[in-house]
């Protein structure tokens, strides 16, 4: 079963119902507790793609978003808006694009100037990260950095 990971870090099931903490102000157009975090499916490549159009100066191939939605060696999480009119399942309001990568093959040492301990196997590799304007300075970005090094199955 897909995982879904809450504000709270809480790792549950897909079928759990979203929480974004109690109480939470009206910021912009939307709360925390409307926003809930899952993996981006092959159903999010349209929007996907018109989000990183719009935040980004540069295009990425189509290649990438399809190894993007289909998992293929890249990690990715979305923040979707649950109260978004019309649209079932939410409406993606931000997204984090992540690869892990052997700290090995990375020049960490070269760039960090000293040796790594043989405990220190993995490095997580932000490729994307971008949240829509209205949704920003509510932590979005601050939790799919968070989230970033977790795979989902």
């Amino acid at each position: 079963m897909p995982r879904r990971i809450t504000s709270s870090g809480s790792d549950q099931p897909a079928m759990a119902s979203p929480t974004m903490g109690t109480g939470a102000p009206q910021i912009g157009i939307a709360t925390r507790s409307s926003i809930d975090y899952r993996p981006i499916m092959p159903s999010d490549l349209e929007d996907l793609q018109r989000m990183h159009e719009e935040l980004f100066p540069i295009r990425y191939e189509s290649d990438f978003f399809l190894n993007v939605v289909h998992s293929r060696g890249i990690i990715s999480w979305a923040a979707v808006d649950l109260n978004a009119s019309g649209l079932q399942g939410g409406k993606i309001v931000g997204f984090v694009t992540a690869r892990v990568v052997s700290a090995k093959e990375s020049e960490a040492a070269d760039l960090l100037g000293y040796e790594l301990s043989p405990s220190e196997k993995s490095l997580v590799y932000v490729l994307t990260l971008g949240v829509a304007k209205p949704y920003r300075n509510l932590g979005l970005g601050r939790r799919h950095l968070y989230l970033a090094p977790y795979q989902h199955t």
